[in-house]
Formats: C-alpha cells, sequence, structure tokens
C-alpha cells in the first residue's frame, strides 16, 4: 500500500486566523464592510466582546459573510462576551459585514469588539503532523 501521508496538502497543519473589528456604531447601522475574508474560508467562531452596551432596549448586531449571517442577531444591550455562531464554508470568501439586527442599536452609546475566528483551507503552515 502507497503511504500518501506526505503528498501534496496531506497532514500538513493548517492554522486558525482572527479577525478583530470594533466598528462604531455608525459603521454597524450603515452597514459598511469590516474586511474581506480569504476564499475557501472555514468560519468557526465569532465572538461579540460589547464594552459598552448600547442604551437601546433589547438591541442586536447581526455578522455577515457575503449574504450569509455566521452571527444573528446578536444582544448587545448587555455588556460581557456574546458567542451566537453559525459556521459556514465560503468557497469563494466574502465581505464581512456587520449591521444591526432586528432590533439595531440606535442611540449612539455602543462600544463592541467583534472576533471571527476561521481556517484558510488552503494555506499551511509548513508543518506535518506526527504520525
Amino acid at each position: 500500500m502507497t503511504d500518501i501521508k506526505r503528498n501534496g496538502l496531506f497532514n500538513q497543519k493548517r492554522e486558525i486566523y482572527v479577525g478583530v473589528y470594533n466598528p462604531t456604531e455608525a459603521e454597524i447601522l450603515a452597514v459598511a464592510a469590516v474586511a474581506n475574508l480569504p476564499e475557501r474560508s472555514l468560519v468557526t467562531n465569532v465572538y461579540t466582546n460589547v464594552l459598552t452596551a448600547s442604551g437601546t432596549a433589547s438591541s442586536q448586531i447581526t455578522v455577515k459573510v457575503g449574504a450569509v449571517a455566521v452571527a444573528t442577531n446578536v444582544a448587545v444591550a448587555t455588556t460581557g462576551i456574546k458567542t451566537t455562531t453559525t459556521p459556514g464554508y465560503f468557497a469563494t470568501g466574502g465581505e464581512i459585514t456587520i449591521i444591526g439586527g432586528t432590533t439595531p442599536p440606535a442611540n449612539g452609546a455602543l462600544v463592541v469588539e467583534v472576533v471571527i475566528e476561521y481556517v484558510e483551507l488552503d494555506k499551511t503552515s509548513g508543518e506535518y503532523t506526527a504520525y
């Protein structure tokens, strides 16, 4: 039997990349793009760190890659870390936007950091997993 563990990309390690975005509330309401996700990326986690809560009761934000939501209606009316994630594979990559949710923030107080973890499936660290 042929040993193919070292052929091509087999058994090569991938790295998790982390993007941190802190748009203003005005940028969130204007649906401003914050970054571009590379081709053949797998979003694994989205964390929202609310530093200063929105003064709008029950306000929420949504994080999208292209037209696909990877975090929907994340509560931003209270401070702390929120982790609502819908993992997704993006063959052609896509523009990352952070937008208002069903009840968008509207009083100007929101200060938030959005952390997106993803893996670029075609990018390796150059190391092999021990076998």
